[in-house]
């Protein structure tokens, strides 16, 4: 539902570009015959282009274009990473609870109960491994906890220095400046297990919200356009 989201914003945003460019040509045209004529043009009139100017206008557009395609391509990129890192939780959750719902229950130490808490911690290891998508530091940005100069920041800008586009910076790590997911050792007992997986629940939801978040990002770089 969100990517769906994303990407229609993507095939707004060039839409919107080609639309732009014509009203930008009809717009030149119109001015530049007012200027020659020192009147409206008539069906009569020469037709002189500024390319000069034109060209300059087109190439701002097509820059403002690009930042907000790219910044659409990395929100896609970070939402398609999180519904992944959901899934991860859902197979966290279900070791943990294969664990404390077992009857009888596993007795400590035992293989079945660490193979189930081995899955737990390659989950979470997994989940960390996604933050990362690789060729979009766009997106890496958007889902790690600290920005480009290594400082916590609420918010990413993606552009090109000249025109950015600020979203929200959503970190979805297991830690706890993500969605704080707590490490288990093999020889975790059963109230530490319940406990942890109390956090997994809550991260569920934690990233539900920040996909939400993602979404509203997304909607709104359609209305800067």
């Amino acid at each position: 539902m969100r990517i769906n989201e994303i990407s229609a914003a993507q095939q707004q945003v060039l839409q919107h570009k080609d639309l732009t460019e014509q009203r930008h040509l009809v717009a030149t045209k119109d001015a530049t015959n007012r200027d020659a004529a020192g009147k409206r043009p008539t069906p009569d009139d020469s037709v002189r282009l500024r390319t000069d100017t034109t060209s300059h206008a087109l190439r701002k557009v097509d820059a403002k274009n690009s930042v907000m395609n790219a910044a659409a391509n990395s929100i896609r990129t970070a939402d398609e990473a999180m519904q992944r890192i959901g899934k991860k939780i859902d197979g966290m959750n279900r070791a943990l609870t294969g664990i404390v719902k077992q009857y009888p229950p596993f007795p400590p130490g035992s293989e079945a109960r660490i193979a189930l808490l081995k899955s737990f911690s390659a989950l979470r290891q997994e989940i960390d491994e996604l933050t990362f998508p690789p060729d979009d530091t766009g997106a890496q940005h958007i889902l790690s906890a600290a920005g480009k100069d290594g400082e916590e920041s609420s918010t990413v800008d993606l552009g090109d220095g000249r025109l950015d586009v600020s979203v929200h910076r959503l970190p979805v790590t297991a830690g706890p400046e993500g969605l704080d997911i707590p490490d288990l050792s093999m020889d975790a007992d059963d109230d530490q297990i319940r406990q942890t997986l109390a956090h997994v629940d809550q991260a569920k939801v934690n990233l539900d919200t920040k996909r939400d978040l993602l979404a509203a990002d997304a909607k709104r770089i359609i209305q800067l356009q």
